[in-house]
């Protein structure tokens, strides 16, 4: 069975396509979210320590209160790909949020305030030589779909990467 057909078969096929481009792996839907009236997320914290992050990524979040993860997106055009640098924090509250590059997100995805996206969490496997030399074994990533206004259903709805 390969690595796609092992993901939830819920994944829309542009964001599995992108998944199967980074030869990346768990690939998960992380939650609808909205943005804040100055253009953050915030999400809860239980889904992403139950389901989504590994047991080192858990670590490092304690420890430091943050750690660099990869963000894919495409901006209003399809050709328009970039990979931006962000800082995923976790807050004493138990909360997390992007910060250290987010606003480029922001801008690049052209996103408006109080505007709804879904998210997207996978992760990029690192062959064990780099691994010995850089530290992680994989790279986190995610990826995210603006959801068109009026839209209820959960994961529906999506345009774009």
């Amino acid at each position: 069975m390969s690595k796609l057909q092992e993901m939830d078969s819920a994944l829309p096929e542009n964001i599995k396509e992108v998944i199967h481009n980074f030869d990346g792996s768990d690939g998960v839907f992380v939650n609808r979210l909205s943005l804040t009236s100055d253009g953050h997320i915030q999400m809860q914290g239980k889904r992403l320590d139950a389901d989504i992050l590994h047991p080192e990524e858990k670590e490092t979040l304690n420890a430091k209160h943050k750690m660099v993860v990869r963000f894919f997106g495409r901006g209003p055009e399809p050709e328009e790909e970039y990979l931006q640098m962000l800082n995923l924090v976790k807050y004493d509250n138990g909360t997390y949020s992007f910060e250290q590059g987010w606003d480029k997100v922001v801008k690049g995805s052209k996103l408006k305030n109080e505007g709804m996206i879904d998210l997207w969490s996978f992760v990029e496997k690192i062959d064990e030589e780099n691994k010995k030399k850089n530290g992680p074994s994989f790279h986190r990533y995610f990826i995210m779909a603006k959801v068109n206004q009026g839209t209820t259903k959960k994961r529906g709805g999506s345009e774009g990467v």
